[in-house]
């Protein structure tokens, strides 16, 4: 699994306003899996929580690297399954996650 980091652009300004962070599964087999084929199948096989806790975490980390060096304080959504929802604890593992990386969740 890799993320990658789709820039969003303020239309008046040109200027990168925030990223979506998007997931992407490689294998040296199959080269690039659409998430329209492998989503679906983590979601059936009980995988999508520990999915979505590992770009969760990717995601803040990344944040964290930018703000450490010196990138102006940008926006980042993150797309989740609703199966992510579901958990009790969501909300405090994004907090977690946020602090683990020292980034500033408010971005």
């Amino acid at each position: 699994m890799v993320l990658y980091y789709q820039p969003k652009l303020d239309v008046q300004t040109n200027a990168i306003s925030g990223v979506e962070a998007l997931l992407r599964w490689h294998t040296s087999d199959h080269g690039l899996i659409p998430p329209n084929k492998f989503i679906p199948i983590a979601e059936e096989t009980g995988l999508m929580s520990p999915i979505g806790e590992w770009v969760l975490s990717h995601a803040c980390k990344q944040l964290c690297e930018w703000q450490r060096a010196g990138k102006a304080p940008i926006g980042m959504a993150v797309n989740l399954s609703p199966y992510n929802f579901g958990i009790q604890t969501w909300q405090l593992f994004s907090n977690e996650s946020s602090k683990r990386a020292a980034s500033n969740p408010s971005f």
